[in-house]
């Protein structure tokens, strides 16, 4: 993130930043095209997960569950409470797979004149600022 980060801030040109998750729900779109909604969840720290919601549209992926980090059990409350169709996904271990996946939301980005700037782009860790200690939410 810092080289990324880096270029595009002494090179003027845009970065995107492009969530795993997302990346990974465009992953089974390209593999099984389907209208349901995408629910992606991965492994985070100390029990917790990083989880979304998305949807293909004919202008591209949208997300309806921005990401965040939560219990397994809040994960499955929101899916139970979903009003559509879902399909759940695991990010697999393999997530070098999803490589063509992130340049194409980007590329996507720039074909619809989005030109972010490097300073927007940030890790995300599940909470900000960054504790040493984080409290899972209730």
């Amino acid at each position: 993130m810092v080289a990324a980060r880096t270029l595009a801030q002494q090179l003027h040109i845009p970065l995107y930043g492009v969530s795993t998750l997302a990346a990974v729900a465009q992953f089974s779109l390209d593999q099984t095209p389907t209208t349901a909604a995408l629910a992606v969840a991965m492994p985070a720290q100390r029990g917790l997960l990083f989880t979304a919601i998305y949807q293909s549209t004919p202008q591209g992926l949208v997300t309806y569950q921005a990401e965040q980090v939560i219990t397994p059990e809040e994960w499955d409350r929101i899916l139970a409470a979903y009003p559509a169709e879902l399909i759940r996904l695991s990010a697999p271990p393999g997530l070098g797979n999803t490589a063509p996946q992130v340049l194409s939301l980007a590329y996507h980005r720039w074909c619809q004149g989005d030109r972010p700037g490097w300073d927007g782009v940030l890790p995300y860790y599940g909470q900000h600022p960054v504790t040493d200690n984080p409290q899972p939410p209730s």
